[in-house]
């Protein structure tokens, strides 16, 4: 646990990928049967671009605890950034059987029906997601954004904003993927600026995320990969 738990602030918080790497497996050489150091670590292989080993890491510990609501939505998770999305929407389903209100697992079918370019879909799981949910979901804006409803997605990133301003916690990062979605890029650079002075957790997958794509061939977003200490 203890490594499990330094593991968790360097990868989260520190972006030390190899600090990151040696705990989780450490905590796995002590413990083979710790699932949180495998899907911990599987983050990390995401972090750095080593998608089948995270699935692996997911398989792995979902067999030693097949029942896992986390880990099957993990897997499923896993399954997206590796850009198998009609992998990930059937292992979305499988955790979805384990508790039908599960909001991740509704936001994963969303963002896999979004890559698939099934928009209705995409926007009915969204809807669910926000349902279910202990915090407003950004996925209804980014569906917006790329199904073509422009006016919607400006008034998503309104609704966030106005969040902000009432000092209730938004991702930076969230509005910044609604802006590439409208490909307004100099907006989402300025607020992915804002997510890495915040230190915002989730910025450890932007190499890996499908919803950044529309940002990669900027030169800004290699150089946002290089201050977040990725290759």
């Amino acid at each position: 646990e203890g490594h499990t738990s330094l593991g968790f602030v360097s990868l989260f918080y520190d972006w030390d990928w190899a600090t990151a790497d040696r705990e989780f497996r450490t905590a796995q050489r002590l413990d083979s049967s710790f699932t949180p150091a495998l899907l911990f670590h599987g983050w990390y292989d995401i972090a750095v671009g080593h998608p089948d080993s995270a699935i692996a890491d997911l398989t792995r510990a979902r067999a030693m605890d097949p029942l896992s609501l986390i880990l099957n939505a993990r897997l499923a998770n896993m399954l997206y950034l590796a850009r198998r999305f009609d992998e990930a929407i059937p292992q979305a389903r499988q955790a979805l059987t384990l508790d039908p209100s599960y909001g991740p697992a509704h936001g994963l079918l969303a963002q896999s029906y979004l890559a698939l370019g099934r928009c209705d879909d995409a926007a009915s799981e969204a809807a669910r997601e926000g349902e279910t949910y202990g915090y407003e979901a950004f996925l209804g804006g980014v569906i917006a954004a790329r199904c073509g409803r422009k006016q919607d997605a400006v008034q998503w990133i309104a609704r966030l904003k106005a969040r902000i301003r009432s000092g209730r916690y938004v991702s930076p990062e969230a509005i910044a993927i609604i802006y590439a979605g409208l490909d307004q890029r100099d907006s989402a650079f300025a607020w992915l600026d804002r997510a890495y002075t915040d230190r915002t957790w989730s910025l450890y997958t932007i190499e890996a995320d499908p919803m950044l794509d529309g940002l990669r061939a900027d030169p800004r977003f290699a150089a946002l990969a290089r201050r977040v200490g990725l290759p």
